[in-house]
């Protein structure tokens, strides 16, 4: 920039250039030669005084295509003076040829909507050594409700303890991550359907916060899929509301244990099978006379299987022997099988 002070001590612009260093002012005749740096350049300037010029607002961002309302500023302007607006829009960040032309202000803004706008102050003046004083514009403008946003939703699986230990909680947690663009308040509905269903059934709805529990044992064994819609209709008015919904990927919903079958002992060898519906078999122990648990492994080395076959040794005592099996599927469920044996 450069500026003029007058004999009061007031400023004001002569020139803006468009480099960051002014380096030198040289008084010539009528004139005034500028030279600049980074890069380098050099301006000739008259030394009369404008009738006229215009001070140009940067751009600014309304974060979505906006409607315009009132322009209002507060400035001084001396009799003989005169001080007007224009404005444009676009929606590019820097003004280009798709911008829409100026339009002069006339109380409200007349450029169309847009996300981007911009002010240009006329000022004008009779007497060179008067001119009027921009202090203030503020530029009124409402954007268009946008959509909530949900960025996930997951459901809760079973913790490896839990199963580990027999004692998994039928409740799953659905839990999901959302938010407002234009930060209104959301509401929230929870929906379910099974894989082979065709209609989504409301679970709950009006939910403030962000997680709901389903007890799972209010639903067959099976896949589903949950789904949570959020809304704004707590901020903003029925016809304006706006709301979105996300899906969560196939769940596993498995509260029948598996069975324990065809115990059997040939010589010191037991063998059995265990068979869940839905889950696989993710653990399995055995007791002989209500002694000490131990760890049976599956015979092909790896639970990986709805169905396990098991084959392991044992000590039995003369006589009768009772032989216990325990097995657990990956929801948690537990399986016990009992069997006499006489030898």
């Amino acid at each position: 920039m450069v500026f003029r002070l007058d004999s009061l001590g007031r400023q004001s612009v002569v020139q803006k250039v468009d480099e960051p260093n002014v380096t030198c002012l040289l008084g010539s005749g009528d004139r005034v030669w500028v030279s600049t740096a980074g890069p380098g350049a050099v301006y000739r300037l008259g030394t009369g005084v404008a009738r006229q010029g215009y001070l140009l607002s940067r751009p600014r961002d309304c974060d979505g295509p906006a409607r315009f309302g009132r322009l209002e500023y507060r400035a001084d302007i001396p009799a003989g003076t005169e001080l007007s607006f224009d404005t444009r829009t676009g929606n590019s960040e820097t003004p280009d040829s798709t911008w829409h032309e100026w339009q002069p202000v006339s109380g409200s803004v007349k450029s169309p909507n847009a996300r981007f706008i911009q002010w240009r102050a006329r000022f004008s003046s009779r007497f060179p050594n008067l001119t009027p004083v921009l202090r203030r514009v503020d530029i009124y403008y409402r954007a268009p409700n946008r959509p909530p946003v949900i960025s996930s939703v997951t459901v809760d699986g079973t913790d490896s303890e839990e199963t580990a230990n027999r004692n998994s909680s039928p409740t799953r947690n659905v839990s999901w991550q959302a938010e407002d663009p234009d930060s209104d308040s959301l509401v929230f509905e929870l929906l379910f359907k099974g894989e082979d269903e065709t209609r989504w059934k409301q679970l709950a709805e009006d939910i403030t916060e962000t997680s709901h529990p389903v007890d799972t044992r209010a639903l067959p064994d099976g896949w589903y899929r949950f789904r949570v819609k959020a809304s704004d209709r707590a901020t903003r008015q029925p016809e304006l509301s706006l709301s979105t919904e996300r899906t969560t990927l196939p769940v596993l919903v498995d509260n029948t244990p598996p069975e324990v079958s065809d115990i059997r002992v040939d010589g010191a060898r037991l063998s059995f099978l265990v068979r869940d519906a839905a889950s696989v078999i993710t653990g399995c122990r055995v007791s002989v006379n209500a002694g000490k648990w131990k760890p049976a492994e599956p015979e092909d080395g790896i639970f990986d299987a709805t169905a396990e076959k098991f084959s392991l040794s044992v000590e039995l005592e003369p006589g009768e022997n009772t032989i216990a099996v325990q097995a657990f599927d990956a929801q948690g469920n537990t399986a016990a099988g009992r069997k006499l044996i006489r030898r």
